[in-house]
């Protein structure tokens, strides 16, 4: 009796495994065979939740111009190529284009912020390949430290009453 139970738990455990392995293989192959569209075969583009102003409010707010940059007085922008999937994943990116390399750390820091909507091919979700612009403006950056400076500045008169204003 004890051998027939032994024989049978070995055979669940195969069962088991080859099912897994079965399961897994099947999950590997079906992200294989999803084709990933280039830009002019969409009808509409991958794009970063809240468009291009959740994309101007992060590079307002996130931007650390690299301190080589600023004593060079310099502009610069990068482009980011990137493959984004029907789920609005990205898969893997890399630096497709850079003006000057000091940016290239900071663009990828402000990239990785960013969440995507896929893009969409006779109305259904698909995998693709698309790229992202991320500009830097010494001028800019400049206008922005200073408004970021006089908002931290704002004083408040002191309150030992602990009223709300």
């Amino acid at each position: 009796m004890n051998q027939f139970v032994f024989l049978f738990k070995i055979k669940i455990n195969i069962i088991f495994l080859s099912s897994l392995f079965v399961f897994t293989f099947n999950k590997i192959i079906s992200q294989i065979e999803q084709p990933i569209f280039l830009k002019s075969e969409l009808d509409q583009f991958p794009e970063n939740y809240g468009g291009v102003n959740e994309l101007n409010r992060i590079l307002y707010e996130q931007t650390n111009y690299p301190i080589s940059a600023i004593n060079q007085k310099i502009d610069g922008k990068v482009i980011i190529k990137f493959t984004c999937s029907e789920k609005g994943e990205i898969i893997n990116y890399s630096i497709a284009s850079s003006t000057d390399t000091l940016f290239n750390i900071e663009a990828i820091k402000i990239f990785r912020l960013l969440q995507w909507n896929p893009g969409f091919k006779n109305k259904k979700a698909v995998a693709c390949d698309y790229a992202i612009e991320i500009p830097f403006s010494y001028k800019k950056y400049k206008k922005q430290l200073k408004k970021k400076k006089k908002m931290e500045t704002f004083n408040t008169p002191e309150d030992s009453t602990f009223t709300i204003y």
